[in-house]
């Protein structure tokens, strides 16, 4: 029960209810949640604490609201370690997943448009007002589009990587096994961001219901917006020699990172 005498705030106390609810499974993924009228009558409270708990739970992923409908309990998304150096298909293996890679726009070299970014920005392509090998692909899980990549490599660092066969083999593995090379650095940005058409008519067709406002949404994003990142891979003797923009549907997936520290230094 909610206490009153508590310093933790009624809606969080009700979202820690709910949320050991949902982890212990007695509320099981596709579970419909009480409405605010049950929850505000059950435990005794204003309706706008109840929605204020919902919100927090929509927050953590836990629930989508569904116009019309009520509030249910989401299926488990795996974590996928996307953004280390293994590349995409290793990091769904890694999770005994098999990916479906499609390639959209086939290798080619050509000029980027823009204008080159001064501030050496990592949300800038690198490559603006040159010319780029450049493709695009999207990832597939069980039939879902969950992952549109688009890469742009120096065709001077890189010669004859147009070539290769992207939707077969890793970008990282033909980079380490044709060209020798591993990256040095990396740097990385995420914001979220509305794809344009060229992208969200793969990521999220118009058939995907998880594209459509008035089906499902949660209070953790706007509709139609992913996760972006923006990716500057750098080798020795070859900076800046491959820029990318990923972007994620982290209502599929949850995307992590994992770091590895070393104490003291």
């Amino acid at each position: 029960m909610l206490s009153m005498q508590s310093p933790i705030p009624l809606y969080r106390q009700l979202s820690g209810i709910l949320a050991e609810r949902i982890s212990s499974g007695a509320y099981p993924p596709g579970h419909k949640i009480p409405s605010e009228n049950e929850l505000s009558m059950e435990y005794k409270i204003g309706r706008p604490t109840v929605r204020q708990a919902m919100q927090a739970l929509c927050q953590k992923g836990l629930v989508s609201k569904q116009k019309g409908r009520g509030t249910f309990v989401k299926e488990k998304t795996e974590a996928i370690d996307l953004f280390s150096l293994a590349g995409t298909s290793q990091a769904f293996l890694a999770k005994g997943i098999t990916p479906v890679i499609r390639i959209i726009d086939k290798p080619s070299i050509r000029k980027i448009e823009g204008i080159a970014d001064t501030d050496n920005s990592v949300d800038q392509n690198p490559f603006a007002g040159k010319e780029a090998a450049c493709f695009s692909r999207l990832v597939l899980v069980k039939k879902n589009p969950v992952i549109f990549e688009e890469f742009f490599l120096s065709a001077t660092a890189f010669p004859g990587i147009i070539q290769s066969d992207f939707a077969k083999y890793s970008l990282a593995g033909i980079i380490q096994e044709r060209y020798f090379m591993v990256p040095e650095t990396c740097r990385q940005s995420f914001i979220i961001a509305v794809p344009p058409t060229s992208v969200k008519s793969h990521l999220c067709p118009e058939n995907d219901i998880n594209n459509k406002p008035d089906k499902i949404q949660t209070s953790a994003r706007a509709p139609g917006q992913v996760l972006l990142v923006h990716r500057i891979l750098s080798f020795p003797h070859a900076p800046d020699a491959i820029y990318s923009r990923i972007w994620c549907r982290t209502d599929r997936f949850t995307f992590s990172q994992y770091l590895r520290g070393v104490y003291g230094q």
